[in-house]
C-alpha cells in the first residue's frame, strides 16, 4: 500500500465531501483496498487527518523558514517574502489549505491549531525582524492582522475556484498594500 497515495486520496475526499462525511471505509473503497488494510497503517480517521495536517504544515513551515533565514535580505523584504510564500502555498495547494485552515470540525480543530501555531510563530518572527519599519502596535497583533488579511485573500480565491486573472501580480500588489498599511 502506498501511504502517500492514501493521504492524497483522503485529502481529496475530505475536501470534496467534508471531513465528517468521509469514512475510512470510503477511502479504502476508493483506493480498492480493504478498510482493514487502512486501519493497519492508521489507527483511525483522526490519525489519518493528523498525519495529513502534520505533513502539510511541515511543508509550509519549511518554505516560510527558507525565506526568513536569508540574512542577506533586508528584514522588511523577508517579511514580504514570508507573506507571499504563505499566499502562494494556499493558491498552489488549495486542497491542503482548505484542510489546514478552512474545514471546521471539532476533531480537526485540535490538530489545526496545534500545527498552525508553528506557522504563526514564523509570521510573528517576520514581524519582529521588521519591527523598526512597522507601526508601534504589539507585534502579535500585527502578525494576526497579516494572517487575517492573507487568509481572506486565499480563501476567497479558493471559493471562486482559483480563476482570478493575473493572480501572481494581484498577490504581490495585495502584499504591498498590507505592508504599506502597517508601516510607520
Amino acid at each position: 500500500m502506498d501511504r502517500q497515495k492514501v493521504l492524497s486520496v483522503a485529502r481529496e475526499l475530505f475536501v470534496k465531501e467534508g471531513y465528517q462525511a468521509v469514512t475510512v471505509r470510503r477511502i479504502a473503497n476508493t483506493l480498492g483496498y480493504t478498510h482493514g488494510a487502512l486501519y493497519y497503517h492508521f489507527k483511525d480517521k483522526a490519525a489519518l487527518i493528523h498525519e495529513l495536517l502534520k505533513h502539510d504544515f511541515a511543508y509550509m513551515e519549511r518554505k516560510i523558514r527558507e525565506v526568513l533565514e536569508k540574512d542577506e535580505i533586508p528584514p522588511l523584504d523577508r517579511l514580504r517574502a514570508c507573506i507571499l510564500t504563505f499566499i502562494r502555498f494556499g493558491l498552489e495547494h488549495p486542497h491542503h489549505y482548505q484542510l489546514m485552515f478552512i474545514e471546521k470540525e471539532v476533531t480537526l480543530t485540535v490538530y489545526q491549531l496545534e500545527e498552525a501555531n508553528t506557522v504563526f510563530q514564523l509570521l510573528l518572527q517576520g514581524v519582529l525582524l521588521s519591527k523598526e519599519h512597522l507601526q508601534l502596535s504589539p507585534p502579535n497583533q500585527l502578525a494576526w492582522l497579516i494572517f487575517f488579511a492573507t487568509h481572506g485573500f486565499i480563501s476567497r480565491n479558493i471559493l471562486d475556484g482559483g480563476k482570478w486573472p493575473d493572480l501572481e501580480a494581484l498577490a504581490e500588489t495585495f502584499v504591498e498594500m498590507i505592508l504599506k498599511g502597517l508601516q510607520r
